[in-house]
């Protein structure tokens, strides 16, 4: 098999994530791809409220049994789809994505015409074939591609969050932020502010007045 490119981690110093995993379980399958294939899950395509953590969840935990009894590994990747990579595995045993479609049965993404034979929720590539294995790795580093943009784009939205809330007080800031007040001139910030007087005019009628200062 010729060789192939794989995504390399751009944040962090070690990249942990599920899709980088994904992509060293892959380089290992290249060295011998007998008997084994890929399964994505395509969960990401549910709508919005199907894709609640929780329910991304309970649908992953549902290929603990195949992952216990055979040789099988699921990837829950950061776009909510799960991938499983199974070696020696029956293919009905493997077809765990039975129960997903019981769990969203309802969603749109399921749903097919009378008749029609297609399967939106799941792809399968067989992995000991050349082709099949280039296919879904192209796929793979698409989505280590497009995980590793989200995670940027997540840290940079955190460090301007944190910037436009600022620090906050602690022990650390505390000596500085009173030696900043001893030193600020308070009249300069109060300067022409108004204040309100309350005078009696009469024994029955209080009024106000703004008095600005000086």
């Amino acid at each position: 098999m010729a060789d192939l490119g794989y995504a390399t981690g751009g944040i962090g110093e070690a990249d942990t994530s599920e899709e980088s995993l994904l992509l060293s379980r892959l380089k290992r399958v290249e060295a011998n791809p007998t008997g084994v294939y890929a399964v994505h899950i395509h969960l990401s395509q549910l709508r919005a409220s199907n894709r609640q953590p929780h329910f991304i969840n309970i649908a992953t935990k549902s290929f603990d049994g195949l992952i216990e009894n055979f040789e099988a590994t699921a990837f829950a990747l950061l776009n909510a789809d799960v991938v499983l990579i199974c070696r020696n595995v029956p293919v009905d045993d493997a077809d765990a994505a039975d129960k997903v479609r019981s769990l969203f049965s309802e969603d749109p993404l399921l749903v097919v015409e009378d008749g029609a034979f297609e399967d939106a929720l799941s792809t399968w590539f067989d992995l000991s074939q050349p082709e099949y294995f280039s296919a879904f790795l192209t796929i793979a580093n698409d989505l280590a591609v497009e995980a590793q943009r989200n995670q940027k784009q997540q840290m940079e939205a955190k460090v301007k969050q944190d910037k436009d809330i600022g620090d906050p007080l602690t022990a650390l800031n505390l000596a500085a932020i009173n030696q900043n007040l001893q030193t600020t001139r308070i009249a300069d910030i109060i300067h022409s502010q108004s204040c309100l007087k309350w005078a009696r005019v009469c024994p029955a009628i209080w009024c106000s007045r703004n008095i600005p200062f000086p």
